[in-house]
């Protein structure tokens, strides 16, 4: 409830299930479990925030964040790194496994992609990985990837993936009909001015 509540005045609401964590990590203790939450979370921040804020090989911008942020409802975060020859199937398979949300992208609304790599990294690998992490969600998706060198990462790359108007029923508890009415009402009000968000 207090979920849907949120969404009805947040332009998203990224939501992470704990239960996934056992899944993930199923074999440490709780507390550093959970900690691993909080790292996904600060390295998505993070590596976002270094995608704006630094020179890249594919540059995004805050008017890329707000266009797939703004109105989007429900959303999650994915992460996943490869370190192997066949680094654009691997870290691909090891974003979608590693989401934090037991939801189904295909219906997703947009999506916010950012690949880190070593100097190795290829325009061709980015676009890859950006195309194969978004050919099961909505064709009329936004999508936005961004692209960054980091001579760091020397033979290894970093997904973070923001996948936007995602449909859980197990977070609204309604179906996905029902749950883009209810986000649309609340979109009708933002646009009249009655939210500040």
């Amino acid at each position: 409830e207090g979920i849907r509540e949120l969404s009805r005045v947040s332009d998203t609401v990224i939501v992470i299930d704990n239960n996934r964590l056992t899944e993930l990590v199923p074999n440490l203790p709780i507390q550093d479990a959970f900690k691993v939450a909080d790292e996904v979370i600060a390295a998505a921040v993070s590596g976002i925030t270094e995608t704006i804020m630094q020179p890249s090989l594919i540059n995004l911008d805050f008017a890329d964040v707000r266009a797939i942020m703004s109105n989007r409802g429900l959303s999650l975060i994915a992460v996943g790194e490869s370190k192997t020859v066949n680094k654009v199937d691997e870290v691909v398979e090891d974003t979608l496994h590693n989401v934090l949300l037991d939801v189904d992208i295909s219906g997703a609304k947009g999506a916010l992609i950012h690949i880190t790599g070593g100097p190795e990294l290829t325009l061709g690998e980015a676009n890859r990985i950006g195309e194969r992490l978004t050919e099961r969600i909505d064709p009329k998706a936004t999508v936005i990837w961004g692209a960054r060198i980091d001579p760091s990462c020397s033979n290894k790359v970093e997904v973070i993936a923001v996948f936007t108007g995602v449909y859980s029923p197990y977070i609204t508890g309604s179906s996905r009909e029902d749950s883009c009415t209810e986000y649309e009402k609340g979109k009708s009000t933002n646009k009249l001015g009655l939210l500040s968000v």
